[in-house]
């Protein structure tokens, strides 16, 4: 047997000539924005837990303020304003604690009278919802921190409205200024219950539109690549029929 060597560039290129090449596409996708929905915020100050009142049927929240008239407005509003007086921080606590001393002084009889009616209307009550019960209550709601800041400074408004106030006009305005002195506290009880009973935070696709990547260029087609010719044919039907063909360097 006859063994024939192959120049190796000459068997690579013949190789070559069947070989065809195929580069894959490419696209770049980008993945599809999120967003974050939060949940109603906890009011500053508030503490995950907390008690605050029932809503109404209505659905308001209640107060001790409500539904007062005459001699109990009067006697609540000034309740309101003493735990001011006693509790708002700053130059705003001084001007109230000033305002409020002098409103205490002009208007001492007209106060001493209201007391006086509005704690007849719990006489012969027991002591768990007699005057002694109420008044505690009362200064309990006033006393809540939470609401300090907002509650100051509504009774800083109505400290400032004083100064023009006369003793006929005292029941129709304290009747209105209550509201005004509740508001602070609704408004936190409002925002605690939806803090409480909202939904929780979330993640969704963003629904703004985006502007697709561009993609890679395609490759141009693969197109095969004839065989060179090698510089020297070999005629290998004069090779006898047990002869083996190999390549070398």
């Amino acid at each position: 047997m006859r063994v024939i060597h192959w120049p190796l560039p000459l068997l690579i290129l013949a190789l070559a000539g069947c070989a065809t090449h195929s580069v894959p596409v490419v696209v770049a996708v980008a993945p599809p924005p999120v967003e974050v929905v939060p949940g109603p915020p906890l009011p500053p100050g508030a503490t995950p837990g907390m008690l605050v009142p029932q809503r109404l049927a209505d659905g308001s929240f209640p107060t001790p303020n409500q539904g007062r008239t005459g001699a109990a407005a009067i006697w609540h509003l000034r309740a309101g304003l003493n735990v001011a007086a006693l509790s708002c921080p700053g130059s705003e606590g001084a001007a109230i604690r000033a305002g409020y001393n002098a409103w205490l002084k002009r208007a001492k009889t007209p106060l001493a009278r209201a007391q006086a009616s509005y704690a007849s209307q719990y006489r012969g009550q027991p002591i768990t919802s007699g005057y002694d019960y109420a008044m505690t209550r009362l200064y309990n709601f006033y006393s809540q921190t939470p609401v300090r800041p907002a509650f100051c400074t509504a009774a800083a408004g109505i400290v400032a409205d004083l100064t023009t106030l006369t003793p006929a006009g005292l029941p129709a305005f304290s009747e209105m200024q209550l509201a005004l002195l509740d508001q602070p506290f609704v408004d936190f009880y409002t925002a605690y219950a939806a803090w409480r009973d909202g939904p929780a935070p979330r993640t969704v696709i963003a629904t703004a539109a985006v502007t697709p990547p561009t993609p890679f260029a395609p490759m141009p087609a693969a197109t095969r690549v004839p065989a060179r010719r090698p510089a020297l044919t070999l005629d290998l039907s004069a090779l006898p029929e047990d002869a083996t063909v190999t390549a070398s360097n």
